[in-house]
C-alpha cells in the first residue's frame, strides 16, 4: 500500500514536474514570440523611416532635375541662334528667343505678356485675322517687311507665321519666326546697281557697235560701190592694169566688210541678241547659191568644185536662210582660201539621224590634231601664222558654232595635215510645210569675189533693169553715197531726185502739187531730221496712195530693222549696198502700184541691155536658154497640184522671167507665190493666168530671138 502510495506520489510528483516543465517551455516560447514581434515592429519602423527619407530625397532630386531642365530649356530658348516667338490666343507673347527681342529692338527685355501690336506695330499685320486663320488650321504666311525699331532705326526682316499646338493637338496660338535680311537687301541693292551699271555698259557697247557699224559701212558703201560701178560700166575704156587695181580696191573693201560683219555678229551672239528666223528655205537654192558665190575664187586657183544632194531630202526645210548661208559660205570660203592650186572642194548635203547634215570637204593644207580642239573658240586660228598668210579675224568659226548651237545642232571638223579637212554641221529638220511661207531663193551677198551664176538664163545680169521706169527719191546726207546711188539707179533707167536730210525728204513727198515718187530710199542718220522721224511724218501726212519707203542704212541689227518696219518702212537695205537686192526690192515695191495688166509681156529695154552688155551671141544664148526653161517650168506648173511644189516652180520662174524682161509673167508668178504663202486655196485662177502669160511670153521671146540674131 505504502509502495502504491509512494508510486502514486512519485507519479503525481512527476506529472506536476512535467506540467511545470511544459509551462516553462510555453512561457519561454511566448517570450520569444514577443521579442520577435518587437524586433519586427522595430524593423518596420526603421523601414518606414528609411522609406520616408528616400521619398523625400527622391522628391528633392526630381525637383532639382526639373528645375535644371527648365533652366536649360529657358537658356536654350533665350540663346537659340534663331528669332522665334510664341504668341497665345490673347495675342500676347508666351515665350521668345533673346535674338527675337534684339531684332525687334528690345535687347535684354522679357517680352512675355506683352501684346504683339505693342511690340511690332510696323509689321502691318491684321493680328486678329491671322489668329482666326490659325484657329481654323489654315495659317501659313511669309513676307518681307521694313521694320521700324524703337529709336527710329529700321531693319529688313523676313517673317513667317504658323500655328503652334497644345498637348491635345488643338491650335494654341501663333508661332512667329523672323530673320534679319538687312545685309542681304543691301547686297541685293548693290547687285541691282551693278546689274544696272552692266546693262548700261552693254547698251553703251551696243550703241558704240551700232555707231561704228554705221561709220564703217558708210565709207565702205562708197569704196565698194564706186569700184563695182566702174567695173560694170562698159563705156569706160579701162586698161587691164587699171581694171585690176579697181578690182583689188573692191576686194579690199569687201574683205574689210567681212571683218566688220564678223565683229558685229560675234558681239550679237555673245550678248544673246542674235535671233534666228524659221522660214522655208529651198535646199538646192541654198547650196547652189553658196557654191556659186565662191566659184570665182575657186576657178582662179583651178580648184574643182562638186555638189552632192541626197535625193531622199525634202525640197525645202524651215530655217534661217541668211544664217545657214553664212555658215556654208564660211566653210566654203575657208576651203577656197586654204586649198592650193589644182585642189578639190566638195559640198554634200545628206540626212543624218533625224536631221540634215551639210558637209564641206577640201584637199587643203589641213589642221594639226593639237589645234582642232581650239578651232571653234573665239579669235583662234590653227596657226599663229595663219592670219598673216591667209588673213581673217579668227571669229568666223566661233560665230558658226554659236549659230549652229542656236539652231539646236552640232558642228564638227575632221582634218589631217597635208591631206585636207571636212567641216560639217547637223541641224534638226523642220518641215517647211509647217510654215506659212514658201521656199525662197537667196539674194547674193558681198564676198571677196563676185558670185558666178550657175544658170545663165536664170541668173540676172550684173546690173538688172526695172520693168518700168521709176522716179526715185534718195534721202542721203553723204555726198559720195548720193552720187553712187543716183548713178546706179540712173543706169537702170530711173529718174532720181536727191535730198540731204529728212526734212527735205518730207517736203519733197508731202508738199502740195509735189510730183509723185514711186519709191523713197531713206537714210537713217541725217542732220536736221533723221530718217525715222521723216518716215513718221510722211506716213502721218499721206492720204490715198502710199509711197513705198526703204531704209538705206548702215544699221544692220535685227532690232533696228524691226523698228523701221514698225514706223511704216516697207523694207531695209544694208550698207554697203547689195545692188541686185536693191534693184529687186525696187521692182517689187514700185511695181506693186502698177496693175499686172499694165506690165509689158516683154521689156525690150532689158533685151537691148543684155545685147549691149554681153553681145548679140551671148544675148541669143540667154534667150534660147530662157525659152527652154520657160517650157520646162510651164510643164512642171501644169503637172503638179501640190502647193509647195507650185510655189517653188513659180518662184524660180518669176526670177528667170524678170531677168529676161518678162515683167507680166514674173509678176503673176509672184502673185501665185504670195497666195500660197498666205494659205489661200483659191490658186487655180492664178495658175491659169500664169500659163496664159507664159504662152504670151514664149511668143514674144521667139519673135525677139529673130531680131537679136539679125542684129548680130
Amino acid at each position: 500500500m505504502l509502495e502504491l502510495t509512494l508510486v502514486a506520489c512519485l507519479l503525481a510528483a512527476g506529472t506536476g514536474f512535467a506540467a511545470c516543465l511544459y509551462a516553462c517551455r510555453a512561457r519561454s516560447s511566448l517570450n520569444l514570440v514577443c521579442r520577435r514581434i518587437v524586433a519586427a515592429e522595430a524593423e518596420r519602423d526603421a523601414v518606414s523611416a528609411s522609406a520616408a527619407q528616400s521619398a523625400e530625397e527622391s522628391a528633392a532630386r526630381s525637383t532639382s532635375a526639373l528645375n535644371e531642365a527648365q533652366s536649360q530649356l529657358e537658356q536654350f530658348i533665350a540663346f537659340a541662334p534663331a528669332s522665334i516667338a510664341m504668341i497665345d490666343r490673347d495675342l500676347r507673347f508666351v515665350a521668345h528667343t533673346r535674338r527675337f527681342a534684339t531684332e525687334c529692338g528690345f535687347d535684354r527685355h522679357d517680352l512675355a505678356g506683352w501684346h504683339v501690336s505693342d511690340i511690332l506695330p510696323s509689321l502691318g499685320l491684321d493680328w486678329p485675322a491671322a489668329l482666326a486663320e490659325c484657329m481654323a488650321g489654315s495659317l501659313d504666311r511669309r513676307d518681307e517687311k521694313l521694320l521700324e525699331l524703337p529709336g527710329g532705326a529700321t531693319r529688313w526682316i523676313l517673317w513667317k507665321l504658323r500655328p503652334w499646338h497644345a498637348a491635345d493637338g488643338s491650335p494654341a496660338g501663333l508661332m512667329l519666326m523672323t530673320k534679319d535680311i538687312t545685309e542681304r537687301k543691301a547686297m541685293m541693292l548693290q547687285l541691282s546697281r551693278a546689274l544696272s551699271s552692266a546693262e548700261a555698259a552693254a547698251r553703251a557697247k551696243a550703241d558704240f557697235l551700232a555707231t561704228m557699224s554705221h561709220e564703217l559701212r558708210t565709207p565702205l558703201t562708197g569704196i565698194i560701190g564706186m569700184a563695182e560701178s566702174l567695173l560694170a560700166d562698159s563705156t569706160l575704156a579701162l586698161s587691164p592694169g587699171h581694171r585690176q587695181m579697181i578690182d583689188m580696191q573692191r576686194r579690199c573693201g569687201t574683205d574689210l566688210l567681212t571683218i566688220v560683219n564678223d565683229i558685229l555678229d560675234f558681239s550679237k551672239a555673245d550678248s544673246g541678241h542674235l535671233q534666228l528666223e524659221a522660214i522655208p528655205v529651198g535646199i538646192r537654192d541654198l547650196v547652189e547659191s553658196s557654191l556659186a558665190t565662191i566659184a570665182p575664187a575657186a576657178e582662179g586657183k583651178s580648184i574643182a568644185t562638186e555638189l552632192t544632194i541626197d535625193p531622199a531630202l525634202p525640197d525645202a526645210i524651215a530655217g534661217d536662210p541668211v544664217r545657214l548661208r553664212q555658215i556654208l559660205l564660211n566653210f566654203l570660203s575657208n576651203a577656197a582660201k586654204f586649198t592650193p592650186v589644182g585642189g578639190h572642194i566638195g559640198l554634200a548635203v545628206s540626212p543624218s539621224g533625224g536631221g540634215i547634215r551639210f558637209s564641206v570637204s577640201d584637199t587643203g593644207v589641213g589642221i594639226s590634231p593639237d589645234a582642232l580642239p581650239h578651232l571653234f573658240t573665239r579669235f583662234s586660228q590653227a596657226d599663229a601664222s595663219t592670219s598673216r598668210h591667209y588673213g581673217g579675224t579668227g571669229l568666223g568659226l566661233a560665230i558658226c558654232r554659236q549659230m549652229v548651237e542656236l539652231m539646236n545642232g552640232s558642228i564638227e571638223v575632221e582634218s589631217e595635215p597635208g591631206i585636207g579637212s571636212t567641216f560639217s554641221f547637223t541641224i534638226p529638220i523642220r518641215p517647211a510645210a509647217q510654215q506659212p511661207q514658201t521656199p525662197v531663193a537667196l539674194a547674193p551677198v558681198v564676198q571677196a569675189q563676185p558670185a558666178a551664176p550657175t544658170d545663165a538664163a536664170a541668173a540676172p545680169p550684173a546690173v538688172g533693169r526695172p520693168a518700168v521706169a521709176r522716179h526715185i527719191l534718195v534721202a542721203e546726207d553723204n555726198g559720195t553715197n548720193r552720187l553712187l546711188v543716183s548713178k546706179m539707179l540712173e543706169k537702170q533707167g530711173c529718174r532720181v531726185s536727191l535730198v540731204a536730210d529728212g526734212r527735205a525728204a518730207v517736203e519733197a513727198v508731202t508738199r502740195p502739187g509735189a510730183e509723185r515718187f514711186d519709191l523713197v530710199l531713206m537714210d537713217i542718220h541725217m542732220p536736221i531730221m533723221d530718217g525715222e522721224e521723216a518716215t513718221r511724218q510722211i506716213r502721218a501726212c499721206e492720204a490715198g496712195r502710199r509711197t513705198p519707203i526703204v531704209a538705206l542704212t548702215a544699221n544692220a541689227f535685227s532690232e533696228d530693222i524691226a523698228r523701221y518696219r514698225a514706223l511704216g518702212m516697207d523694207d531695209h537695205i544694208a550698207k554697203p549696198i547689195d545692188w541686185p537686192l536693191l534693184f529687186s526690192t525696187l521692182d517689187r515695191l514700185a511695181n506693186a502700184s502698177v496693175g499686172i495688166d499694165d506690165l509689158p509681156v516683154l521689156d525690150h529695154h532689158t533685151l537691148a541691155e543684155l545685147r549691149s552688155m554681153f553681145g548679140a551671141d551671148a544675148a541669143q544664148e540667154l534667150v534660147d536658154l530662157f525659152a527652154v526653161e520657160l517650157e520646162s517650168r510651164t510643164a512642171a506648173l501644169s503637172g503638179t497640184a501640190a502647193a509647195a511644189a507650185l510655189a517653188v516652180e513659180a518662184h524660180a520662174l518669176a526670177s528667170a522671167a524678170k531677168s529676161i524682161g518678162c515683167a507680166e509673167l514674173s509678176r503673176r508668178c509672184k502673185e501665185l507665190e504670195r497666195k500660197i504663202t498666205a494659205g489661200s486655196d483659191d490658186i487655180g485662177t492664178e495658175l491659169a493666168a500664169i500659163l496664159a502669160a507664159a504662152a504670151r511670153a514664149g511668143d514674144a521671146i521667139r519673135r525677139e530671138a529673130g531680131q537679136i540674131g539679125a542684129a548680130a
